[in-house]
């Protein structure tokens, strides 16, 4: 698999600059904070106006230091989330460079790379009931099917409703596009946008794009990766007598 490692600084500069930003304004905060505290003693707050100008302090940089602290978690959440399309796009060109020459037709081959996407992509999609989307709805066999392989594996399995609402989320961000074909002489490359969800407006109104439908706010994020194509490597593309360019030999 080929990655671009640029992608990680280029598509998501304005979330690696808020975070480490929030980082600074979290020391700053903190020292600020340690300088507003009595030196004294903390029975120093009951002595009347000294107290108060002790409590003034406290006051006027804790809201500043709770909100860059909600952005540097918002936007920690965004960067794990990039980290976790990579291998949902990696999956999606696996589905591609395998479906796409087994001769089914162009739309199968599409919603089995789609699928793949979203199944890699649900455990970092958002089960917030404020994050359910209006559109986009997934087969409710699809759902069923991912929630018996995730009480297969999980050795704590999650509710059927939390697991299905991230299902339907990661369903609804999820997008794939790939040029894969038959010319087993040309890469594949597939493109994986997805739309990472904000919990809090007043950090995703300043980093994100607002779904109008749902009103709520998200990071849009792409990742390209490219793959070897897998066709049969001779002009006659998948022979009845060597599907996918393999020769299958009867045991006697």
């Amino acid at each position: 698999m080929t990655l671009d490692y640029s992608e990680f600084v280029v598509s998501m500069w304005p979330v690696l600059l808020a975070w480490g930003l929030g980082l600074v304004g979290m020391v700053v905060c903190l020292r600020a904070l340690g300088h507003a505290a009595p030196r004294r003693s903390w029975l120093a707050l009951h002595r009347a106006e000294d107290g108060a100008s002790y409590s003034l302090g406290f006051m006027i940089v804790m809201p500043i230091f709770v909100l860059i602290v909600c952005l540097v978690v918002e936007t920690t959440l965004i960067l794990v989330t990039k980290i976790g399309t990579t291998y949902a796009a990696y999956a999606s060109a696996r589905s591609a460079v395998v479906w796409f020459p087994s001769g089914v037709s162009r739309d199968t081959a599409e919603g089995k790379m789609k699928l793949a996407a979203v199944q890699a992509m649900t455990p970092f999609a958002s089960g917030a009931t404020h994050h359910q989307p209006l559109s986009s709805m997934p087969s409710p066999s699809d759902v069923a099917q991912y929630y018996a392989a995730h009480r297969s594996f999980a050795d704590k399995p999650g509710a059927v409703d939390y697991i299905g609402a991230k299902y339907r989320y990661a369903n609804w961000a999820v997008g794939v596009k790939s040029d894969a074909g038959m010319d087993f002489r040309k890469d594949v490359t597939l493109t994986l946008t997805y739309k990472a969800p904000f919990h809090l407006s007043s950090v995703g109104r300043f980093l994100g794009t607002r779904d109008f439908a749902s009103g709520f706010y998200y990071y849009p994020m792409t990742t390209v990766v490219k793959l070897e194509n897998h066709a049969p490597r001779n002009e006659n593309a998948n022979p009845s007598n060597r599907p996918l360019g393999i020769s299958y030999v009867p045991v006697p």
